[in-house]
């Protein structure tokens, strides 16, 4: 399961940021680990005509923590994320 999200301030023909939430096994995890994902979906995607039909292309990414900004991760609100283990 994952889902987009696209942040940049760039122009368009500058490199681009890409954040992608994803569920990983417990074994990639971990920050800064570099992960092959596959984009897309098998055949094309699905035959609806209002969705683009589309090839699988593996996508390299290196994971990072959540929230992605450090301040809103330790500092911003009493939660899981800010508690010790």
């Amino acid at each position: 399961m994952s889902w987009s999200c696209f942040a940049t301030n760039k122009p368009a023909h500058a490199h681009v940021d890409v954040r992608q939430a994803a569920v990983l096994d417990e074994s990639y995890a971990a920050p800064g680990t570099e992960v092959t994902l596959v984009w897309g979906e098998p055949d094309g995607g699905t035959r609806k005509p209002t969705v683009e039909r589309h090839k699988q292309v593996e996508i390299k990414a290196v994971v990072s923590p959540v929230p992605y900004s450090n301040v809103a991760r330790t500092a911003y609100a009493d939660s899981w994320r800010n508690k010790s283990s």
